[in-house]
């Protein structure tokens, strides 16, 4: 597993590794990542934003997307590190966006949440169901 915790089991990264202590070591990470979302009032360590607050922070009043946060966060964003979301967050797109129908406008706003909550994403936009 690297810095970022991605788990490649190919026969050729594992080279002198068994499987069975790679899927030991992810199973023992799921297990701690049950524990902390089950004890959450409990556990005083590291800083986990959960995603129905956070999308809380881009939306107005009446619970629609307010595009001129969005583009307030992507406009910091880029100081910080441009991902390619806010690279492509441009205002054609964000004029495009603000012209759609309420559900595709919430649906946009959850492809970007995890690029718009990671000041470190390198995309910054996920598909998030199919």
């Amino acid at each position: 597993m690297d810095e970022k915790g991605t788990a490649d089991i190919s026969p050729s990264a594992r080279f002198g590794v068994k499987e069975s202590y790679v899927t030991e070591k992810l199973y023992s990470g799921l297990v701690k990542l049950y524990f902390i979302e089950n004890h959450w009032n409990d556990y005083k360590h590291g800083h986990i934003v959960h995603h129905h607050e956070a999308r809380k922070k881009y939306l107005d009043a009446q619970g629609h997307v307010d595009f001129d946060k969005v583009e307030a966060r992507w406009g910091y964003l880029k100081s910080v590190k441009e991902s390619l979301a806010n690279k492509y967050w441009t205002p054609e797109v964000s004029k495009k966006a603000r012209t759609l129908p309420d559900e595709d406008q919430q649906r946009i706003l959850d492809i970007m949440m995890g690029g718009l909550e990671n000041d470190d994403s390198s995309v910054g936009a996920y598909a998030t169901r199919p």
